[in-house]
């Protein structure tokens, strides 16, 4: 009941209440069950919620596994490119190495040219200084003349015993069976020489160049 305040004058409570009347033993209508072509639709429904999950879940495997492919495919693209950059590498130390190599081998046959021009250059000079020392003029093989004799740079240094010179005139072109004008060969002059080993050594050193042939 709601009574009113204002501009409603007077009222009687009795003939201004408003009555409703509520039936007794009010029961809940029974609830409608839904008909099979409700349950068929509803099936098909969750049919078809449960088809678009499957669906999305199989585009997301998928997508998924592209990505792990593409992943897959860039760690060998990767791996690849690192071998190759590792092969390249050691191709590069392989060349310098061989170059070096090269180099130092080079290096090494210019170092002894030289030192083999210088050995030689020495061995002329000597040779040249006791060639004048003794009277010689020309080469290794030219003889020197007087009177009636004839003898060559090779006799004259195995009858000194000159082991350096005597290996030196070999080295140089000097025939050691050359003989002088009494028909002995530096052999046979070192022999007549040799008094007590004095000239074992030029004697081996001419032996070893087949200067005790006849």
């Amino acid at each position: 009941m709601q009574a009113c305040t204002t501009g409603c004058g007077n009222h009687d409570p009795e003939t201004d209440t408003v009555k409703i009347n509520i039936p007794e033993n009010l029961e809940p209508e029974p609830m409608q069950q839904p008909t099979p072509e409700e349950l068929e639709a509803e099936e098909k429904q969750r049919q078809k919620e449960m088809h678009s999950q499957w669906h999305a879940k199989e585009e997301m495997d998928k997508k998924e596994a592209e990505q792990r492919r593409r992943e897959a495919e860039m760690e060998k693209a990767r791996i690849q490119k690192e071998e190759e950059k590792q092969r390249a590498e050691e191709q590069r130390r392989k060349m310098q190495a061989e170059q070096e190599r090269r180099a130092a081998a080079e290096a090494e046959a210019r170092r002894q040219e030289e030192a083999e021009r210088l050995q030689r250059e020495q061995t002329q000079k000597s040779i040249s200084t006791w060639l004048t020392q003794n009277g010689y003029s020309g080469d290794v093989n030219t003889p020197k003349k007087t009177y009636l004799k004839t003898k060559y740079p090779i006799n004259t240094a195995a009858k000194q015993g000159n082991i350096a010179i005597t290996e030196m005139l070999i080295e140089e072109g000097a025939i050691s069976t050359q003989p002088d004008s009494r028909g002995r060969t530096a052999y046979d002059v070192a022999g007549r020489k040799n008094t007590n080993g004095s000239h074992n050594a030029v004697l081996e050193v001419l032996k070893r160049q087949g200067g005790n042939a006849r």
